[in-house]
């Protein structure tokens, strides 16, 4: 059984404190920007987790565009995901940029409308795939992935503002920048590594640790 990259995402979403995160951007950009930070996360923070991460499915995003007959309501996607769970996809379907019943068909990949749409009408067919790992992972190993793309996430931050600060003056730097922020990023960032680092080693411990290898001597 799957897993959906969702689930590691909104528990990371749950976490942060900047909800700026999100606003203004399109489903299609929020879920990029959270890829990104957890495929930092996946291959980066978390390279001592038992199950094989690097066995994934990607975020996906596609559509098809019809132009309706107005004699067919069966419209058939020209691609689709390998195995999606079916907790990690969510469906498209629209006429004239209205959404409309529907049933999808995996096997045959054919959208039937409930109802045939009029001739000339754009038919929009498709689907949001919010990617996948492919084994099944438990509520510790999703808490570590998310806590890896808060480290990736806050590292970002901080070095967005270090960059600010070399390029501005420091009298300029000092007016639009709170003073202690610098100091700040700093330490939740510190904090996010140690949080991390601690859950890796609980975790390496109760999966079948059997102690450190004596030193030779």
């Amino acid at each position: 059984m799957s897993t959906p990259k969702s689930e590691v995402t909104n528990t990371f979403l749950s976490l942060i404190e900047d909800r700026d995160l999100c606003v203004d951007l399109t489903d299609e950009e929020i879920t990029g920007i959270l890829d990104y930070y957890l495929n930092d996360s996946t291959y980066l923070r978390f390279k001592n987790c038992t199950k094989d991460l690097t066995d994934n499915e990607p975020y996906d995003f596609h559509t098809d565009t019809f132009t309706a007959d107005g004699n067919t309501n069966t419209f058939t996607l020209t691609k689709y995901p390998t195995n999606p769970n079916s907790e990690a996809i969510t469906y498209i379907c629209t006429v004239g940029g209205e959404d409309v019943f529907y049933t999808f068909d995996e096997n045959t990949l054919i959208f039937t409308l409930d109802e045939t749409p009029a001739n000339g009408s754009e038919v929009v067919i498709g689907y949001n795939f919010y990617g996948q790992f492919n084994e099944t992972l438990d509520n510790e190993e999703i808490w570590i992935l998310a806590w890896g793309m808060i480290v990736a996430f806050r590292q970002k931050i901080l070095n967005n503002h270090n960059n600010m600060k070399n390029k501005m003056s420091s009298k300029d730097y000092n007016v639009f920048s709170p003073a202690n922020l610098l100091d700040k990023l700093n330490i939740l960032s510190k904090e996010a590594h140690i949080q991390i680092r601690n859950l890796r080693v609980s975790y390496s411990f109760g999966n079948d640790f059997t102690g450190f290898t004596p030193r030779d001597t």
